[in-house]
């Protein structure tokens, strides 16, 4: 496995991002956030593609898990 940018050659370790609880799907963060609820997996991905691209832009993690949770300022602007 090819390491990450910024990882050193030793870091192998990786967990399954997404995970189901009592029905519903969250994804964990890189920083060790859980965001969901979300109601199929899919949605949780989608959720996980919106949070990367706030973070990548430099918003701050409140905005990240906005566009992640999909209010309508978020899915119009991370879409």
């Amino acid at each position: 496995m090819k390491p990450r940018k910024g990882e050193n050659d030793s870091v192998r370790f990786r967990s399954e991002r997404f995970f189901h609880i009592d029905g519903k799907y969250f994804f964990a963060t890189r920083e060790g956030d859980e965001i969901g609820p979300y109601s199929s997996k899919p949605e949780a991905k989608r959720g996980l593609e919106r949070f990367i691209i706030a973070s990548n832009a430099g918003h701050g993690t409140n905005v990240a898990r906005s566009a992640a949770l999909g209010d309508t300022w978020a899915i119009t602007n991370f879409q």
